[in-house]
């Protein structure tokens, strides 16, 4: 906000104390120590997706053979690449980057309410209607086998054929999406409360003591936000995964390319 932090003062002091005159080195290091984690969890978390939707196939499918863990992981290690490049095109469709254009905007934009509000306005429509056409996407590429721009394709036309069904079950979870800007608030507000704190000039004992406090509480957050994330990430996997099977078997033109991939020596 164009003013001096003195948390980062402070937080820059401690890790110089800690580390000494190669700090900037560490530091450096850290960042792509961060940097590569940050890849590795991204592939990861294709491989779970892909896995999961395996495992839904396998459990709808009642093939006790196709129903295990290692089987799933496999299948997700296979299709993380495309699942990475469908990701990576569609990168900036999440409600949280909403959030980062007020972060940013304020700055930016010097408290420009009425541009900050439009870019938001105009981003957010443009989100809409990115997760709203390219919903099937992950489903082919995961599914049948389809490079990302086909899967991109074939999702747009599903989308047309059964724009009814899709937009009842797009709106239906709307607030099931809003859970990614609740946690993405309760991520931010813990370095806001300690760049509060120690700005208020507080005894380093009392703050060791409240960063604690607030560590212990910031993680039975993160464990209660994660059980209930995993029950809703399966049920909205499901339900758009059986939407998808519905709309496959119903639409011409997916039809086609369903069969096709099903007639194949390979599948």
């Amino acid at each position: 906000m164009h003013e001096k932090s003195d948390f980062f003062t402070w937080l820059r002091k401690i890790a110089t104390s800690l580390m000494g005159e190669h700090g900037v080195t560490l530091i450096s290091s850290l960042l792509v120590v961060g940097i590569f984690y940050f890849l590795v969890n991204f592939l990861i978390k294709n491989i779970f997706n892909a896995g999961l939707i395996y495992l839904i196939r396998a459990y709808n499918h009642k093939n006790e053979r196709e129903y295990r863990s290692m089987s799933a992981f496999t299948f997700g290690w296979k299709k993380s690449v495309k699942l990475a490049e469908y990701h990576s095109l569609l990168f900036w469709s999440k409600p949280v980057y909403i959030i980062y254009i007020f972060f940013y905007g304020y700055r930016l934009l010097e408290a420009n309410w009425t541009a900050i509000g439009i870019i938001a306005t105009i981003f957010l429509i443009g989100l809409t209607l990115t997760r709203f056409l390219f919903e099937y996407a992950r489903y082919y590429i995961i599914t049948e086998n389809t490079w990302v721009f086909e899967s991109l394709g074939l999702s747009l036309t599903m989308t047309m054929e059964n724009v009814g069904i899709t937009l009842r079950i797009f709106l239906s979870l709307v607030i099931v999406y809003i859970r990614e800007i609740i946690l993405l608030v309760g991520i931010f507000t813990l370095p806001f409360i300690m760049s509060w704190l120690v700005a208020l000039g507080l005894g380093p004992i009392f703050l060791q003591g409240v960063f604690i406090l607030i560590g212990l509480v910031y993680l039975v957050f993160l464990i209660i936000v994660s059980a209930m994330n995993s029950v809703i990430e399966l049920f909205v996997e499901t339900l758009w995964y059986s939407v998808f099977r519905e709309n496959l078997g119903h639409s011409h033109t997916s039809h086609h390319q369903h069969a096709a991939v099903h007639s194949s020596p390979h599948h």
